[in-house]
């Protein structure tokens, strides 16, 4: 089904580009003990990476209101946002916004790009999501956009030979504690 886009939704698009990009640029970054970019709005700090010896990289803001990670799945994100089986997470991040989440998560994964589609149109229709417009995809992508009750999701999925990256991101109802995970892969 195709249908018009929320506002709020455009500039969340212009972000998925940029999300596999900041999770490759802060994964260089941990390997040379340097801050790659600064993001704006609160001031993060970094926490210490909980695996140690690898690139996981965590971030939370000093209001404690946003957290992200590079090399892992944050905690707080909505547990029907899963990540496919096989695959890394590059990176995620999770942002508290009256009564709402921001979300996301990137990944790579040698599954085909419709392994990737697939999975993600399975588990969200199963919590509920529609597949709606597809047509404000970043070129050079597959994927599609899921709406819910209010709630918006874009996966994006990119061939990159051997390897395809994907990002999942939007803005959904913050569930209640029990429903969310820490660490799906």
């Amino acid at each position: 089904m195709r249908g018009s886009w929320p506002a709020a939704a455009v500039p969340l698009l212009a972000l998925l580009p940029v999300l596999g990009v900041a999770a490759c640029t802060a994964s260089s970054a941990a390997d040379s003990g340097s801050a790659a970019f600064a993001p704006s709005g609160p001031a993060v700090a970094p926490a210490p990476a909980s695996r140690p010896g690898s690139t996981v990289v965590d971030a939370t803001s000093t209001d404690g209101s946003a957290v992200a990670a590079v090399g892992r799945r944050v905690d707080g994100i909505p547990h029907f946002l899963a990540v496919p089986p096989g695959a890394t997470v590059t990176g995620s991040a999770v942002q508290p916004d009256h009564g709402r989440l921001q979300v996301s998560i990137t990944g790579t994964t040698s599954a085909p790009v419709s392994d990737v589609l697939g999975f993600y149109r399975r588990t969200l229709t199963a919590a509920g999501f529609t597949a709606t417009d597809d047509g404000l995809l970043p070129p050079g992508s597959t994927g599609a956009a899921y709406g819910h009750a209010g709630q918006l999701l874009v996966v994006a999925v990119v061939d990159h030979g051997p390897v395809r990256a994907f990002s999942v991101g939007g803005t959904v109802d913050a569930p209640p504690a029990s429903a969310t995970t820490a660490d799906h892969g």
